[in-house]
């Protein structure tokens, strides 16, 4: 089994929970954890400093490998979600229209 490197940031819109394999964002999510705990790993860092130039409207490229784990369809909605731009307002009709939910008999 692979082994998660976690890191728990502090950013503008709260604390987060960074979590990466090898070279790979795996999940980034909200976090109840209020302590700040970067660990020292050259992705995490630089991960770091990208949110906070995304924060600070200098940078609005998110160029990390990601390794998306769930079920094909969540994967497909991810990668649909990555393609938004900065700026640009998305429905979830939108999103459910490019990943066909709707052929799948979901309304």
């Amino acid at each position: 089994m692979e082994k998660y490197i976690t890191s728990n940031l502090k950013t503008e819109l709260g604390y987060f929970t960074l979590k990466s394999i090898k070279t790979k964002i795996t999940y980034f999510y909200p976090s109840n954890d209020k302590s700040e705990k970067i660990n020292n790993n050259h992705l995490h860092i630089n991960f770091l400093k990208t949110l906070n130039n995304y924060f600070l409207k200098e940078s609005f490229s998110f160029k990390y490998q990601l390794k998306l784990i769930g079920t094909e369809f969540e994967k497909k909605v991810w990668q649909e979600i990555s393609k938004i731009k900065y700026g640009q307002t998305v429905t979830y009709n939108d999103i459910a229209k490019k990943v066909k939910l709707f052929s799948q008999g979901n309304r």
